[in-house]
């Protein structure tokens, strides 16, 4: 009797399994066809996670300047009643645009806690920005509530669902925690396969395809990018930003930028996160954009560093502009870089002459140091199959080729690990015979539709062919890996 027994509980255990496994597949399985965000292996897998540990589990440092100096606390419960001076009565993130702050003093977000921001976060010369508490970094999204609510959503035909969100725009949709992401149509005609969508900036409303199914009803949660940047704003030379520090802060899905600012000097951000940002329509209506850290015409003494960028449209990193290109003493090491169509970017160009050959006369790149940093999987995922045109993703980019060896100097790419790109490695040969580009490591492997070097014909598919391509580049290649 025990057999019997033993044998119809071990069906039973079995059975259950089995329908756990199928429940499992169920949740996950992808009916619509919608693009799915995956997870790459590549060469570096095991660097790559322990920096993202370490940059996600960063300890909180920054402190006021002197004992005049105030911290003020932000809660995501906190009260606009609140004076912030303790983390017992925090103020709001609304309020913090409206703080009367001194150089000095210092801004901490609770962690933990979700800020969604209606207009971006304006810094003030002179202020840390950091959080406090334990947990997780504070977060800070472009996206104003999870539109995850059948209510929210109509349809005439049960194949286009229309929500009105009231916005100047609407970038990105992302479905089930970055499970899936929508595909962004330039007019409301192209709406015609599942998780396409359309915004209509006259009516401030979003039109999306899913068929026969409110995408309210059958999804956890969407997130709806609508604010264009988290931090930074464009400012003259007399109103430069000055003497900023960003530590520990999480910011995703803006329309443009997690950090966009002009005239910078002294200005940091060590130990963040930044992902999904970008996919605006650009004023021509032709393509799209966004970048996770900008700096605009002259940026000097910068220092980005150990910060975990992921899924960007176009750059993780890129210092530009059309005027008064000064761009002296930077340095970005031991940043954390997947999934992304420009990974560092740099340029500068006189407006009177904007072409690919021309470059400003006038513009300085002096003392950068661009080190120790990994970089993964450009070119491909969400900005490398949505951006139009692989011709303009790559590992390294330089738009405006044409610098000469006064105007680049000290400028230096060395002992970072370059892994796995479905895009050009480097984009910028002109540029980089004034670069010391050394010691760095490189992987590849198959499926890359791209050469490795712009202009270079043949596409790289075998280690010999690879090698040949990045000795022309890098003087002391570390390694160079093909990965079968």
């Amino acid at each position: 009797m025990k057999k019997v027994w033993y044998c119809i509980l071990s069906v039973l255990i079995l059975v259950s399994s089995v329908c756990l496994v199928f429940s499992a597949c169920d949740k996950t399985e992808n009916k619509f066809g919608l693009m799915s965000v995956g997870e790459m292996k590549g060469g570096s897998d095991k660097q790559a996670k322990k920096l993202k540990k370490d940059i996600l589990s960063a300890p909180d440092t920054l402190k006021k300047a002197s004992d005049e100096n105030l911290v003020y606390y932000v809660s995501e419960d906190g009260s606009e009643w609140n004076d912030g001076l303790s983390p017992e009565k925090p103020t709001t993130v609304d309020e913090v645009n409206s703080l009367y702050l001194t150089k000095g003093d210092v801004v901490l977000f609770k962690r933990g806690d979700t800020f969604r921001l209606e207009e971006e976060i304006k810094p003030v010369r002179g202020i840390s920005y950091g959080a406090y508490g334990e947990g997780d970094k504070p977060v800070f999204l472009g996206s104003l509530k999870n539109y995850a609510d059948k209510s929210l959503w109509t349809s005439e035909d049960n194949n286009i669902w229309q929500i009105y969100l009231g916005t100047e725009d609407a970038a990105q949709v992302i479905f089930n925690d970055c499970e899936y992401i929508g595909y962004r149509k330039h007019t409301f005609e192209e709406v015609t396969s599942n998780g396409d969508f359309f915004f209509d900036y006259d009516k401030k409303t979003l039109y999306l395809y899913l068929t026969n199914t409110n995408p309210g009803e059958y999804f956890d949660s969407i997130e709806i990018a609508t604010t264009k940047r988290a931090i930074g704003t464009f400012g003259s030379n007399a109103s430069k930003l000055t003497n900023l520090k960003f530590e520990n802060l999480c910011i995703k899905y803006f329309c443009t930028f997690a950090f966009n600012v002009s005239y910078a000097d002294g200005f940091e951000i060590t130990n963040c996160e930044m992902g999904w940002i970008g996919g605006e329509i650009t004023a021509s209506k032709t393509n799209r954009y966004g970048n996770a850290v900008q700096f605009w015409n002259n940026a000097n003494n910068v220092n980005v560093s150990n910060n975990y960028i992921y899924q960007i449209f176009d750059a993780a990193i890129t210092f530009q502009g059309m005027s008064n290109n000064n761009y002296t003493n930077l340095t970005f090491k031991n940043n954390l870089i997947e999934y992304t169509s420009m990974n560092f970017e740099f340029w500068g160009k006189n407006p009177k002459t904007r072409t690919e050959t021309s470059s400003d006369s006038n513009a300085v790149m002096h003392n950068i140091t661009f080190q120790d940093n990994i970089l993964r999987f450009s070119g491909y995922n969400w900005g490398g199959e949505q951006r139009k045109g692989k011709e303009s993703q790559a590992f390294v980019l330089a738009w405006s080729t044409y610098y000469d060896k006064g105007q680049v100097k000290n400028f230096n790419i060395t002992n970072n690990i370059f892994d796995t790109a479905n895009s050009y490695f480097f984009f910028a040969q002109n540029a980089t015979k004034h670069i010391n580009i050394s010691g760095n490591t490189y992987y590849q492997q198959p499926g890359s539709t791209i050469p490795v070097l712009r202009l270079q014909k043949e596409l790289a598919n075998n280690l010999e062919a690879f090698e040949n391509a990045i000795k022309t580049v890098d003087t002391n290649p570390t390694k160079i890996e093909w990965i079968d």
